[in-house]
This record gives structure tokens, sequence and C-alpha cells, in this order.
């Protein structure tokens, strides 16, 4: 693994420690911090335009309801048929 490549440890050591050492997020963490950056950088518009227009937001499909106002940072999720992207 990289840490342990970066810290010098030996191979019997663990690699979960030389993470932690060096404060790196495990894969699927670094993914969803990736993707959670994009969504906060598109939903305040410092994000680049082709992602911005990717997204569109969530709109309520009944008026005046008190919920309705909890739907400002919601977005749309396109249907796909497929499990995976």
């Amino acid at each position: 693994m990289c840490a342990k490549l970066v810290l010098k440890h030996q191979t019997f050591e663990s690699s979960e420690q030389a993470l932690y050492d060096l404060h790196w997020l495990p894969i699927k963490a670094r993914i969803n911090q990736k993707i959670l950056t994009f969504m906060y950088q598109c939903s305040i518009g410092s994000a680049p335009l082709y992602l911005i227009e990717l997204l569109s937001r969530q709109v309520p499909k009944r008026q005046g309801l008190r919920s309705a106002s909890s739907f400002d940072s919601d977005y749309d999720v396109p249907f796909n048929k497929r499990k995976t992207l």
C-alpha cells in the first residue's frame, strides 16, 4: 500500500495504522468526501459551470405545505435502470 511505502513500514505492519498516521481516508470515505465537496461547490455556485448545469433542484409536488420549504437544498436524482453507473 502507498501509505506503507511513504512511511517506509515493513510488510508485516498494519496498513490501517499507516493510513491513520498520515491522516489519509479509506477509499470509500474519500469517494464520499469528494462527492459531497462537489455537491457543496455546486450549491454555492463555485463549481465549474458544466457541473452546475448537470444538477436540477427538486420541485415540491404540492405547494403550501410546511415541509415544502425543506426542499430548497434538495436535488433530483435521475432515474437509472442500472445498479451501477
